[in-house]
């Protein structure tokens, strides 16, 4: 071996997991035609001193210069590289879906990295369309992508979802150096009425875009999907729902400043023996069994099941303090980005991450967007006496209170009042 071709460092798993690592050895010994009778020897001294000494402690009392490459290498791949479990994968690989941050490009590496280990064998490309498809972030792409069918490839999916992301961004770019122009003119413009008026006559700006150029009935964006609530005929800046959002937050800002909610967990004072109500959301994919619980301000989850259930979803920080039910406060150590999935309905929506361990709870933030099925949770028509109020004290109620249960009409006593 006069010259090498290439470069074969040692293994560091810090770097390179050992699969990756044995395919490139692979070919290093053979771009180098290494002679059969060296390869072994060769192989040794590229691996590295720690994993020689493992490899020493694996074939022990043999020393590894006794076996073959063949068994060297099989020897260090059932260690280094065991063979996962197939069930195990497949459930990361469809509980993957595109988070908040992450590009369609970035999705797509994601889930053909999961797929490695699957063993989907000729179903592969099916599996990856619809997996793809599914897991993607934006609804209305997910509609374009549906009307294809059984006709859509990955490949073909991958595409247009890119096709659909690119033209979303220039759009959106289109629009904020055109919202830009405007504010600068009429900024320039003092007090002075605008250059374009509505066919009415008023300096009205058109529903749909903002823009004083045109009326909504000749408004380019008529069949423009919001980015906020993902509905058709306006754009995010002109979205209602946006506006109403931002209402909340300046009727909450005392709370900003000093951020503070009630944490009332009912089932922390030992007032009843009903069993809780449960109900399974779909969060990131995963369906958490939640405490129903209309007395807690903020949807909440442990840290330790949040990094669990979601290992690559970021922490953020959050000044926010909550207060349970006996007085008590606990600061979250952050707060998620999840989205959620019940019934039909999708948003994203905050959930607050506690230190505590407990159940995850199903607090009122996340009821404003999410409508339960009420009549199909069990236990809330169930009305149950407690053991101080026996059956016969019930009945004996409107017999002892005959005035208040009487059909006739009564009259208000200890009070004047005078008619006009």
């Amino acid at each position: 071996m006069a010259s090498q071709l290439g470069l074969m460092e040692p293994l560091d798993d810090s770097t390179s997991d050992w699969t990756s690592y044995d395919e490139r050895l692979a070919s290093y010994l053979k771009v180098n035609k290494v002679p059969d009778d060296l390869q072994v020897d060769v192989f040794v001294s590229l691996i590295g001193p720690k994993t020689y000494q493992l490899l020493k402690s694996l074939t022990a009392p043999d020393k590894p210069t006794s076996k073959s490459l063949t068994e060297l290498r099989e020897i260090l791949s059932k260690h280094l590289s065991p063979k996962p479990s197939v069930i195990a994968e497949r459930a990361k690989f469809y509980r993957a879906v595109q988070r908040e941050t992450q590009t369609i490009a970035q999705f797509v590496e994601d889930i053909r990295r999961l797929a490695q280990t699957c063993e989907f064998g000729s179903f592969l490309d099916d599996a990856l369309r619809d997996k793809f498809v599914c897991g993607l972030r934006r609804i209305d792409i997910q509609r374009q992508l549906f009307v294809e069918d059984k006709h859509l490839t990955f490949q073909k999916a991958i595409d247009r979802a890119l096709a659909a992301e690119a033209a979303m961004s220039n759009a959106a770019t289109a629009h904020d150096l055109s919202d830009s122009a405007e504010n600068v003119h009429r900024m320039q413009g003092g007090k002075q009425k605008p250059k374009y008026a509505s066919k009415s006559g008023k300096s009205q700006p058109c529903y749909r875009c903002g823009s004083f150029k045109h009326d909504a009935q000749a408004c380019p964006h008529v069949r423009a999907t919001c980015f906020e609530c993902n509905r058709q005929g306006h754009i995010r800046r002109m979205c209602k729902a946006r506006k109403e959002q931002k209402k909340q937050k300046q009727c909450m800002r005392t709370l900003e400043c000093k951020p503070q909610l009630d944490l009332t967990k009912l089932n922390s004072v030992d007032v009843s023996r009903t069993s809780p109500i449960m109900v399974g959301v779909n969060v990131e994919g995963t369906t958490i069994q939640m405490e129903l619980d209309t007395g807690a301000a903020v949807s909440v989850m442990s840290h330790h099941q949040a990094k669990e259930c979601f290992p690559g979803i970021r922490l953020q920080r959050t000044t926010m303090q909550l207060k349970t039910y006996t007085g008590e406060t606990v600061k979250p150590v952050g707060v998620m980005d999840v989205l959620v999935r019940h019934n039909n309905q999708e948003a994203r929506l905050p959930l607050y991450i506690l230190p505590q361990n407990g159940t995850p709870l199903l607090g009122r933030n996340w009821l404003q967007h999410i409508r339960l099925d009420w009549s199909g949770i069990q236990g809330l028509c169930k009305v149950s006496a407690t053991p101080g109020s026996p059956p016969a004290a019930l009945e004996a109620l409107p017999r002892r209170n005959s005035d208040l249960f009487s059909d006739e009409l009564g009259t208000i006593q200890g009070e004047k009042a005078s008619l006009q």
